[in-house]
């Protein structure tokens, strides 16, 4: 978490000028076969599984990318219960409008027919979100009792149609464009010593 929020504080705070050419030294995408071929991709303690063997990349932000089109066939942990006991929620571009399938216990937020079912084909262009959520008991010990807070970790795996350079930020999850991807190579490292930063910009 530290290092993915250094990097979007440079970012944030130097900009992205599409227009400029990258550093010499700025890496190359690599080659499609040189990409491991995986059936099972994890973390934060979430694993998709894959029918078939698929290329698996990774973002410069530690995030995974598949290159696809690739089925999922399930994801682990497993979605549970129905309606306020739903558990371990995943969805599939999530729509940007306040609705989420991820816990049941988000009450008015949460629509369980946004659930992704499996098996589940992934588009170049498809982002899918998955969730664990708090046991019984364990949401006390984490959060304020004032709180109502259920997920304990989530990630995003992101299918794309081609491989992509080391140094290339993870796309937004609900844009499923992704034609346009941010790398570290295009940001003005030079400019970054004299950039006032946000005041909403993280602590070291």
């Amino acid at each position: 978490m530290k290092s993915l929020r250094m990097w979007l504080n440079l970012f944030v705070a130097a900009g992205f000028s599409g227009g400029m050419s990258l550093a010499a030294d700025a890496p190359h995408a690599p080659a499609l076969k040189d990409l491991p071929l995986q059936d099972t991709v994890s973390q934060y303690g979430i694993t998709w599984k894959f029918d078939k063997k698929a290329p698996v990349g990774e973002f410069i932000t530690g995030d995974y990318y598949v290159v696809g089109p690739v089925t999922v066939v399930e994801v682990t942990p497993a979605p549970t219960g129905e309606g306020r006991s739903f558990r371990n929620g995943s969805m599939l571009n999530p729509p940007v409008t306040g609705f989420s399938a991820y816990d049941g216990r988000f009450a008015n937020c949460f629509r369980q027919e946004l659930t992704a079912k499996y098996p589940l084909e992934l588009k170049p262009g498809d982002s899918l979100v998955s969730m664990i959520s708090f046991g019984p008991g364990q949401v006390a010990d984490k959060v304020p009792a004032n709180e109502s807070y259920f997920i304990e970790a989530g990630a995003v795996l992101t299918c794309l149609k081609e491989a992509v350079p080391a140094d290339t930020f993870r796309p937004g999850y609900c844009d499923q464009k992704k034609d346009v991807l941010h790398r570290a190579g295009d940001i003005h490292w030079e400019l970054l010593p004299s950039v006032t930063p946000p005041s909403s910009a993280p602590p070291w």
